[in-house]
């Protein structure tokens, strides 16, 4: 039996169901068998044990076939996650397999099993496409823990940031931060590209994330932002738009830790403001030309080896002075 279903061992066909019906309408099929083998005879009952083992031969032979298939993809797994972790092209991987061929050749020259190890390798499904494939399925495979640690916990924090990146498509990244058993846990959350405004409304609309993902409001207790008053704004502003929405329990607002430089420049009746536009008005130059930005590489490589030189010279008098005194 194979699978909860009867095998002829004849033809080596799987039947539908254990009925007798069927088993008499396949002998009388094979009705020659019987003739060449009757019943109660030691021809018989060899030929049946001959085709029992070679029903087992080949049935552990797709064993063995489909075990070396499942190592085959779970490597492709793996070499697909370090390629992701590493921001790394598709593509690359057959670079890896490449490597791999190489190696083989140089690392188990003296081996007996080479060409077994060359064979399993050269299995390896590492196309562009495939490796794609691998990565497309592990990013589902992360989000749908993600999303069931999330309802598992307790409470949650938001941290929401915008950024815009090479193409000028401004983007909402959204931290969360949960316990999880003894530790807390900071993932990436989503990625809200904004199309055209980037009102308070237009923010709040990742929150199509948590109504798609049956995530609860109630459990958030509190959110980093910047000081944008697309984001704190009472009225309009995301603050403001949350706190007004049913379901979303009071929580706290903080600002991030990345902009006090910022707002620590707005007091003492803006005397701190002329050092932050300095430090804005030299990093610009600096940067707006390749020339500028080569020249200052220069300056800061002669500055690090002047100090260090004087940092040997000062190291070699106090040793001086410890020595004579």
């Amino acid at each position: 039996e194979t699978s909860m279903k009867p095998v002829y061992l004849i033809c080596q066909q799987t039947g539908s169901v254990f009925k007798c019906s069927n088993l008499e309408w396949h002998i009388a099929v094979h009705a020659g068998f019987s003739e060449k083998h009757p019943p109660g005879n030691n021809l018989r009952k060899n030929k049946i044990e001959q085709l029992a083992a070679s029903f087992k031969s080949q049935q552990k032979i797709l064993q063995n076939s489909s075990s070396v298939a499942e190592c085959l993809t779970e490597a492709s797994f793996e070499i697909a996650w370090i390629l992701a972790c590493h921001k790394k092209a598709f593509i690359e991987a057959e670079i890896v397999k490449e490597c791999f061929l190489a190696s083989v050749e140089i690392l188990y020259a003296d081996f007996n099993n080479k060409n077994a190890i060359l064979k399993r390798i050269k299995g390896l499904q590492l196309s562009d496409t495939t490796v794609m494939r691998r990565v497309e399925k592990i990013r589902k495979d992360i989000r749908q823990q993600l999303i069931a640690d999330l309802s598992a916990a307790p409470y949650f924090s938001l941290a929401l940031d915008e950024s815009t990146d090479i193409s000028d498509v401004f983007t909402i990244v959204v931290w969360i931060c949960f316990p999880k058993e003894e530790l807390f846990c900071e993932e990436l959350l989503c990625l809200i590209p904004m199309k055209t405004q980037t009102k308070g409304e237009d923010i709040f609309t990742f929150s199509i994330f948590f109504s798609e993902n049956n995530l609860e409001w109630k459990k958030l207790i509190s959110m980093y932002t910047d000081g944008a008053p697309s984001m704190r704004g009472k009225e309009k502003g995301l603050l403001g738009l949350m706190r007004k929405r049913e379901g979303i329990s009071k929580f706290i607002m903080f600002h991030c830790v990345i902009y006090q430089e910022a707002l620590v420049s707005k007091l003492k009746n803006g005397e701190l403001q002329i050092v932050i536009q300095l430090v804005v008005k030299v990093v610009n130059l600096i940067v707006s030309r390749a020339l500028n930005h080569r020249q200052f590489q220069v300056f800061t490589y002669t500055c690090e080896s002047t100090f260090s030189t004087m940092n040997i010279v000062k190291r070699k008098q106090r040793n001086k002075l410890t020595n004579e005194h």
